[in-house]
């Protein structure tokens, strides 16, 4: 299976609000992984769910919404927290990507980052990790790559109060929040609104069938532009570690650039793991 989970939006909501949601994850996990998933992840997992199927559960028009949850990525080992498919208010059949946070407080190492940091750990903005992966579908994907349904994706950090959530806005990552809003704790009713305008308008179980039923298949665009895509970003989707890295080079060669100063960046990693990427 590509996903940990996939259901209605009734069995969603009625499964996350306990630990049963969770339960049958870790099972599947099991399965796919032979091993069970962290103590963490699990917790996550839980508190995660619970509070985007309230979200859901509070507003949603329809229960016609097909939901994946922990959708893993074809040829990656990368997962999507949630999609919401369904048809937007205009008739197009839809997926609302949904990056999950339980992230308290987050802050800016200084005017050039792109990064974000909780504590001392540097990470990718929620909202960016969004984009890579609704990109990495459209030009993987089947169901995407035909083009006859689309992606919005976001990110909800659930539980950021807006006073801990400014550096997140912060203008640099205007456009970025343009492309994929950005949620926090207080601001659930917007997030319901986004959900109803992009998947809330019926067809989602249908639709939810035709993404199970998919399969890797490049983009025509990744097939005729392949030296394009060894060498810009703007052709291959960087993903988590990738971006993370990606970021933090652009951000050291702007401050240098600031300082007029020079340095050396050395770049590890094995073959394969997009070091070469530009």
């Amino acid at each position: 299976p590509m996903e940990l989970w996939h259901g209605d939006l009734p069995d969603f909501v009625r499964l996350a609000t306990g630990p049963r949601l969770a339960e049958q994850m870790a099972k599947s996990y099991q399965q796919i992984h032979h091993r069970r998933p962290q103590e963490s992840e699990y917790l996550s997992w839980e508190r995660s769910l619970a509070a985007i199927s309230q979200v859901a559960y509070d507003s949603a028009k329809t229960d016609d919404i097909g939901i994946h949850v922990e959708y893993h990525l074809p040829l990656s080992e990368r997962r999507i927290d949630v999609m919401f498919l369904g048809k937007r208010e205009d008739g197009v059949p839809n997926t609302l990507l949904v990056e999950l946070k339980r992230w308290a407080d987050v802050s800016l190492e200084d005017e050039w980052s792109r990064n974000v940091l909780t504590g001392d750990v540097e990470h990718v903005h929620p909202s960016e990790q969004a984009v890579d992966y609704a990109g990495y579908l459209l030009d993987a994907h089947s169901a995407y790559v035909s083009g006859g349904t689309a992606i919005q994706p976001c990110a909800f950090c659930h539980e950021m109060s807006e006073e801990a959530s400014v550096p997140l806005f912060d203008a640099r990552f205007a456009d970025l929040l343009k492309a994929s809003p950005l949620f926090v704790s207080g601001q659930e009713s917007a997030l319901a609104d986004l959900l109803n305008r992009e998947a809330g308008n019926g067809d989602g179980y249908a639709l939810l069938g035709q993404v199970r039923s998919g399969r890797f298949q490049p983009s025509k665009g990744i097939i005729q532009s392949l030296d394009a895509v060894l060498s810009l970003d703007e052709q291959w989707h960087l993903l988590d570690e990738q971006r993370l890295a990606y970021n933090r080079i652009w951000a050291e060669v702007e401050r240098l650039k600031a300082r007029k100063e020079r340095s050396a960046i050395l770049v590890r990693g094995g073959p394969g793991t997009g070091k070469s990427r530009r």
